[in-house]
Order: C-alpha cells, then sequence, then structure tokens
C-alpha cells in the first residue's frame, strides 16, 4: 500500500470478505460498538486463520502486502 486510501480499501474489502465468510460459515455477523465482529465459538486460532483468509480472499498477499 503505498496510500491512506488504498489502506482504507483493503480494509475494506477485507472487511466485506470476512462479514461473508463468517455468514457462510453460520456465524452471527453482528458487531460490537468498536465495530468488529465476535462471533461466538471461535477459538483464537480460528480467528486468526478467518484474518488471514479475509486477507488472501479480498485478493491480497498475507505476510507481504498485509502484515
Amino acid at each position: 500500500m503505498n496510500s491512506f486510501s488504498e489502506a482504507l480499501q483493503c480494509g475494506a474489502e477485507m472487511y466485506q470478505w470476512l462479514n461473508k465468510k463468517l455468514h457462510a460459515d453460520g456465524h452471527a455477523t453482528t458487531v460490537g460498538d468498536e465495530g468488529g465482529f465476535a462471533p461466538q465459538g471461535v477459538t483464537n486460532r480460528q480467528a486468526l486463520e478467518y484474518a488471514t483468509e479475509a486477507i488472501a480472499g479480498a485478493g491480497y498477499k498475507p505476510g507481504e502486502e498485509v502484515l
């Protein structure tokens, strides 16, 4: 990412992808006061896997374009 607008776009794309994935997996997609997801029954490991999948699913390279 070379600009704030690109980073914001990336974050929005990952957020939308994650919303669809959580819904498809049967998790509630309501958000808390800060706007974050908090699906019930998801382990820490699964949460990190979801985050990595959201990066890739939005078309970015985990560990390279998004750290």
